[in-house]
């Protein structure tokens, strides 16, 4: 169960012998675990000691990639910030399902499970992962957000995954039969510079992006 795992993951970590300097807790449109992590450290569960703690959210936005996926990016936000995370930006974010819109938060999340369930008496932790697994995010609203508080932008780090399955790479694929190249090349071009990292473990894609690939590092 939940707490099972917890301790486990705590006791994984206890055991390592591996030095660990910095730790992100990943969440689905969540800050949550971060705290969790974070009083596991304070009560003495976790004696592992670390110099950076990132609070990491996972979303996802539109447009869908060839394989009818929403494209994975993350927020790392900067630890001195924890406590503003949901006002700042959970709250701010917005799903509409037709009816109604919906921010991230918990409480909304939730609301959206039982919506989109047609049962306004679901359990909490059910809803709450139905929500989550409808949620997803417009690419210029997110990037909207970030334009009006610029200040949180100067203290996020955004990561995007280059997979053609759920990735940047992938937004192409449903295009690439039109005459003259894809018609969202532009758009995937826009998440890359929005990001200011790339997920890939591809040699390939490392070289691209370092500037030694077929592109010059200027382009």
């Amino acid at each position: 169960d939940f707490d099972e795992k917890w301790a486990n993951f705590a006791s994984d970590i206890n055991q390592s012998s591996q030095e660990i300097s910095v730790i992100g807790i990943t969440d689905y449109f969540s800050i949550s675990n971060y705290f969790k992590f974070k009083n596991l450290i304070s009560d003495g569960t976790i004696t592992k000691e670390f110099e950076l703690i990132i609070p990491n959210i996972e979303l996802r936005i539109t447009p869908v990639t060839g394989k009818s996926k929403p494209v994975n990016i993350h927020c790392l936000f900067d630890p001195n910030i924890d406590s503003e995370v949901e006002d700042r930006f959970l709250s701010k974010l917005s799903f509409n399902n037709g009816t109604s819109s919906f921010s991230a938060k918990r409480t909304e999340l939730i609301r959206l499970g039982r919506v989109h369930s047609g049962n306004n008496k679901l359990p909490e932790d059910l809803a709450y992962d139905i929500g989550l697994r409808q949620y997803v995010v417009g690419f210029e609203d997110l990037k909207s957000i970030f334009k009006k508080d610029p200040d949180l932008r100067s203290q996020t780090i955004i990561v995007v995954s280059n997979n053609s399955s759920d990735g940047a790479t992938g937004i192409t694929e449903h295009y690439k039969l039109l005459e003259g190249g894809s018609q969202m090349t532009a758009t995937r071009l826009d998440v890359y510079k929005f990001s200011d990292a790339i997920f890939s473990s591809r040699e390939k894609d490392v070289k691209y992006f370092s500037g030694l690939g077929t592109d010059s590092l200027e382009e």
